[in-house]
């Protein structure tokens, strides 16, 4: 289970994951701290194709999601600076959506 929100600190069990996006650079980072803001694991990785930076912050909410799943955190918050990627993956009818 991983919530999408904005400036929450995680709950005990949970660990937050920052993510942003570089546009002109086509990747993203993420980085995974616990409650204390320790950083437990960080990665950088780079995109072929980006063609707009809600597209390259939505290819850094993906990779940090997938990250922290391959690092074995399966309880976390995601935090994004892009409220209208925020915003567009919490709709309920996100999944019918283009822009998701």
């Amino acid at each position: 289970m991983c919530l999408l929100l904005d400036g929450i600190p995680p709950l005990a069990a949970m660990v937050k994951i920052n993510v942003d996006s570089a546009f002109d650079e086509a990747g993203g980072r993420a980085v995974i701290r616990d409650t204390n803001s320790e950083v437990l694991a960080c990665a950088i990785k780079k995109c072929a194709f980006v063609h707009d930076s809600l597209f390259a912050e939505a290819f850094a909410i993906r990779m940090g999601k997938q990250f922290a799943k391959d690092e074995g955190f399966h309880h976390c918050v995601i935090e994004s600076d892009c409220l209208v990627a925020i915003s567009t993956i919490n709709r309920k009818d996100a999944a019918h959506s283009k822009e998701a």
